[in-house]
Order: structure tokens, then C-alpha cells, then sequence
């Protein structure tokens, strides 16, 4: 079955959108086939009005950051998780990052990095973002970024990512609507179709979908 139906939008250069919606309505897809996990059957996607089936594979995706619910972080400390974001960087871009990312507590005389596992989900969090910080991508990705998190976490590390976003064209998927309610403009998703933009103020007076999602649902 065809996951998004007649889906046509345009985000342009510097502008933070979102995605929401209840589960299964095809939010994370998108972001999928930003990334090329897998390609449309039907239509296109264009970066700066070119396919994205024309770019090389590798070079599209060191334009794209990405910082998921769930990061997926190596067997390894803490230094070289980050380092994964840029293979060339050196210490002092990977300490910089860290700083960013307000994880820079693994980076004392002692340690330089070299801490391995087991993290907190708020540890985890700041190395993805630390990863997404030194490879400064074009656009950034947010599949969910700060969903698995306590409030106090989540409101700390959605500060770091709107001060990394200010410079980004980003796209954000959320569950919580505290974290997207600054955005340019939020898109409503329902069966794979778009059923509401406009900002958070907007749809929500409107009364519609997203308000219903707000009141019912996990968007708190």
C-alpha cells in the first residue's frame, strides 16, 4: 500500500518545518526518503530544483544531519562516535563539538574522549548532536530527537538544537508539541496526505486536527 498520496511542498533555503501526526501517517517516511533508504515510486524529490536520485548517494548524505529518538552509537568512546560525523575532523573540531552539544564533560585530562558505554538516553542524545555539529550539514534532520527524554533533558537539549537550527534548513518529526511550536511552518499528516499547514497558533485556533492531536494524543 502506497504509505504518502499526492504529498507536494516546498521548504525553502533556512526554514524549520515539522511533521505531525498520529502513528502510521507517514511522518518518518518522509524523512527515509529525504536519505534515500529507500526511493519514491512515483514523483520526485528535488534538492535546489535537482532529483535526488542525480546526486551521488555519499555526497547527498554529508549535506544531511540526522539525530534520531534512538541514535545508533558505535562500540566505541566517546571521541570516536563523534568523530563518525566527520571522518577528517580533528581534536580540537571534535572538542568544540562537544562543547556544542554540552557533552564536553568527556573530554576532561582523565578521559580526552575516551569513555565508552554504557550512556543515558540525555548522553546519547548529545553525541548524535555533537556528530550533527561537526559535520555541519546543510539540512538537518529530526526524526523524534527529544521524545525518549525526561522533561528537564528535553527542554535542555531543545535549546542546543534551535540554536543549531537558527543556520540549517531543517526538518522536524514530533510527539511533543513544545518542541516544534517556533517552527516556520508545520505540516499535518493524515494517511500519507496533508490535511493542515500553517504555524502552531494558527492550526491551533483552528480547531482541527492538530488541535484534536494536542488534546488527545502524546503531543503535550
Amino acid at each position: 500500500m502506497p504509505i504518502l498520496r499526492n504529498l507536494n511542498l516546498t521548504i525553502n533555503p533556512g526554514e524549520n518545518v515539522a511533521f505531525v501526526g498520529s502513528s502510521g501517517s507517514g511522518k518518518s517516511t518522509i524523512i527515509q526518503l529525504i536519505l534515500r533508504f529507500y526511493d519514491v515510486q512515483e514523483g520526485k524529490i528535488l534538492i535546489d530544483d535537482v532529483d535526488i536520485k542525480d546526486y551521488n548517494l555519499i555526497e547527498l548524505r554529508k549535506k544531511l544531519g540526522l539525530v534520531l529518538q534512538e541514535p545508533c552509537l558505535f562500540n566505541r568512546d566517546v571521541k570516536e562516535n563523534i568523530l563518525y560525523g566527520k571522518l577528517d575532523a580533528d581534536y580540537s573540531e571534535i572538542v568544540l563539538a562537544a562543547e556544542k552539544a554540552n557533552i564536553s564533560k568527556f573530554f576532561t585530562n582523565n578521559e580526552n574522549g575516551t569513555k565508552c558505554g554504557p550512556f543515558s538516553g540525555g548522553e546519547k542524545q548529545r553525541i548524535a548532536i555533537a556528530r550533527a555539529f561537526i559535520k555541519n550539514p546543510t539540512i538537518m534532520l529530526l526524526d523524534e530527537a527529544t521524545s525518549a527524554l525526561d522533561r528537564e533533558s528535553e527542554s535542555e537539549i531543545q535549546k542546543i538544537l534551535e540554536e543549531f537550527q537558527k543556520t540549517k534548513t531543517s526538518i522536524t518529526i514530533a510527539h511533543r508539541l513544545n518542541t516544534i511550536k517556533n517552527c516556520s511552518v508545520i505540516y499535518v499528516l493524515h494517511r500519507g496526505c496533508i490535511i493542515e499547514q500553517g504555524t502552531h497558533d494558527e492550526l491551533y485556533n483552528q480547531k482541527g486536527k492538530y488541535f484534536r492531536l494536542k488534546k488527545y494524543s502524546k503531543l503535550l
